[in-house]
């Protein structure tokens, strides 16, 4: 049997996946040349849900617009047709593996085909190409092969991978020719034929695993510089995702010689990829959890120096060569970071610009959303900065500016974020905040502000703000981080209204959301060690904030918990893909979980009790084998499902 044979037999197999007719139509017609935008609005408006996605991704910051658009053929309009394909086939691959069970396999499946594509459409853009929408939707789809194969195959193809184990990555083309008598590339290149993508694009899939030489030793290819950003975006995701040195290196190393990338750039492209993963991921209905790409893309940057050093130093072995790496390094980071506080900072006060404060709110918002914690927002208005400038003139009004972002600084956690909004306006995200600890927090900055007096020369003035404080805990279908901001700013208005130099607090939190935060609060790891004794609430708070949060899915904490099994994390799965919930409230709706088992779930994704464990052992609070009996203690703490005691009458020990 030929290969195209096996193919044709396999794609008749009842468990092949299969794309939605609507989707098959929309594809056809916007791959034409000369299609019809009033038939292709028609089609994407007769799915909602999908229209509602498309929608969204167009007007998050993954686009970048710099107006909103609401209406489908407007985007069809100003876009064209090619993004929208792209969208339509990353929301129906989002879809399939939705549909799939929820194991490793899938999660790694899906964030390969995100990032590849994201990586693929930013190499695109930055080389100037006529259409990156067209090498997004390639790299996208690249190993959609590999999900026909798990399809077709089943337990064969599971044994496979983990008879590969480490070396999946890296042989998994050899071990399915050997094995299968076909592998993923050419099963994707099948796949996307059947769609009637363009032969250039199908090109590009089959070709993703070749080696350089050979892709740039054929003569007769479409587009030879497609095929090499395809490529480039598999070697990259999978140096990614493997977490490998070597492999980061070489990844870095091509970057270089393919596209001109210096070290600086490659650092900026993998911050501008990591954030655009996330937002697509998340509007397309499956997000990536941290580990998946948003940690590794941070350390890989991090990895950098480290690698030159080391690279350095094994080729030379001399203590001067391993000086000068290191002072190269350095000298790196520092051009990275200036780089950094370019795009990010704003030039007069120097802290973050809107456009960044805006990105971060998104982020911040949708992790809040995800973890089930408060996110907190400040307004902030200069009272009177006009008699200030025409007083005493700009310069000295940039001066007061500048000492008022100097002060908010110096008056909120590292951890929350100072933006200049615009003009004499300034917001502040406070993340993680207490129920009750909001408006206590605005009136303190208020009175830190108020006792700020500026002075130059002659002049002198006392600085008197409006400061709108917001305050919620973000749900599914209700609150936005639009409205969110709307809220914050109606807030500020409110205090220039009733007199100017105040506060105005407006929580947004219902009595079921305090309840909520409560319940988690006193479940939280950096809790139970503070009623233990084993240290005090200011090094808890430290750890705490050390602690990137676990990543792991609810339902694989619930199972670790033995608190449901597979046939009903299945179920929750379902109803949370009909309904949109989240999975402690379809859990706890079906009466699967209690609500004290959802709150211990959002605490152990608040703070990671083995990040906080490994934080007290390196600042020399506990011994390694205590800290591991507390994290124990823990866990039998949240299965007991008792409140902890009162606080221990000790002073914190140190081991």
């Amino acid at each position: 049997m030929s290969k195209l044979e096996l193919l044709e037999s396999m794609a008749r197999h009842p468990d092949a996946p299969v794309f939605p007719s609507v989707a098959i139509k929309i594809l056809d017609l916007a791959s034409q040349a000369n299609y019809d935008a009033g038939q292709l609005r028609s089609l994407i408006e007769s799915e909602p849900v999908l229209a509602s996605r498309v929608l969204k991704i167009i007007n998050s910051p993954f686009f970048g617009l710099s107006s909103p658009i609401v209406a489908i053929g407007r985007a069809i309009q100003l876009l064209g047709a090619r993004p929208l394909r792209s969208l339509v086939l990353g929301y129906v691959l989002a879809s399939l593996q939705r549909e799939k069970r929820q194991n490793r396999f899938v999660q790694e499946y899906w964030a390969s085909s995100i990032t590849g594509g994201v990586i693929a459409r930013e190499l695109s853009i930055r080389l100037g190409r006529p259409e990156p929408e067209d090498d997004f939707a390639a790299a996208l789809m690249r190993d959609i092969g590999m999900l026909f194969l798990d399809r077709v195959h089943g337990s064969a193809y599971l044994s496979l991978r983990e008879h590969s184990g480490e070396r999946w990555w890296s042989e998994q083309i050899q071990q399915e020719e050997t094995t299968l008598e076909v592998h993923h590339a050419e099963a994707s290149g099948f796949y996307l034929e059947k769609l009637h993508l363009s032969p250039a694009m199908v090109e590009a899939v089959r070709l993703h695993h070749a080696p350089p030489e050979e892709v740039f030793d054929q003569s007769q290819l479409n587009d030879a510089e497609g095929v090499a950003i395809v490529q480039a975006a598999t070697q990259a995701t999978i140096a990614l995702l493997s977490k490998d040195p070597d492999r980061l290196k070489q990844m870095i190393e091509q970057f270089k010689r393919t596209f001109g990338f210096s070290s600086v750039e490659c650092d900026e492209f993998l911050e501008i990829v990591q954030t655009k993963v996330e937002t697509m991921a998340e509007e397309l209905g499956s997000p990536i959890s941290d580990l998946c790409f948003h940690q590794v893309s941070r350390r890989a940057t991090d990895a950098l120096a480290e690698i030159a050093i080391q690279s350095s130093v094994e080729s030379e072995r001399t203590e001067l060569k391993a000086n000068q790496s290191r002072e190269e390094a350095i000298r790196w980071r520092r051009t990275a970071y200036r780089l950094r506080r370019q795009t990010t900072r704003d030039p007069l006060t120097g802290v973050f610009n809107r456009s960044h404060f805006e990105e971060m709110l998104v982020t911040e918002f949708k992790r809040a959303q995800r973890r089930a914690s408060a996110i907190g927002l400040l307004f902030l208005d200069v009272d009177q900065f006009k008699r200030i400038n025409d007083t005493h003139g700009h310069a000295f009004g940039d001066r007061v500016l500048q000492a008022i972002s100097r002060r908010l600084r110096q008056s909120t956690r590292p951890s929350d974020l100072v933006a200049r909004y615009g003009g004499d306006e300034f917001c502040v995200i406070v993340v993680d905040i207490p129920s009750d600890g909001m408006e206590s927090l605005a009136n303190r900055l208020l009175e830190d502000l108020r006792q700020l007096t500026v002075s130059h020369g002659r002049a002198s003035t006392n600085v008197a703000v409006s400061i709108g404080a917001v305050c919620c805990l973000p749900k599914r279908n209700e609150m936005t981080f639009e409205r969110f901001l709307v809220a914050s700013d109606e807030a500020m208005y409110a205090a220039k209204t009733q007199g100017k130099n105040q506060v105005h607090f407006a929580s947004l939190l219902s009595p079921e959301d305090k309840a909520t935060m409560e319940g988690i609060q006193a479940r939280l790891f950096s809790r139970f060690l503070e009623h233990q004794g084993v240290a005090s609430r200011q090094t808890l708070a430290q750890a705490s904030r050390e602690s990137s949060g676990n990543a792991f899915f609810m339902g694989r904490l619930a199972r670790r918990l033995g608190w449901i099994g597979p046939r009903r994390l299945r179920r929750i799965l379902f109803e949370q893909r009909k309904t949109h919930e989240m999975f402690g409230e379809a859990a706890h709706r079906l009466g699967y979980l209690s609500l004290p088992q959802v709150y211990s779930l959002l605490a152990i994704q608040q703070e990671s009790p083995e990040e906080m464990i490994d934080f007290l052992v390196s600042e020399g609070v506990l011994e390694t084998i205590r800290g591991r009996q507390w994290v124990v203690e823990y866990y039998r703490f949240l299965k007991s499902g008792s409140l902890p005691p009162e606080p221990a009458q000790q002073a914190p020990r140190s081991a």
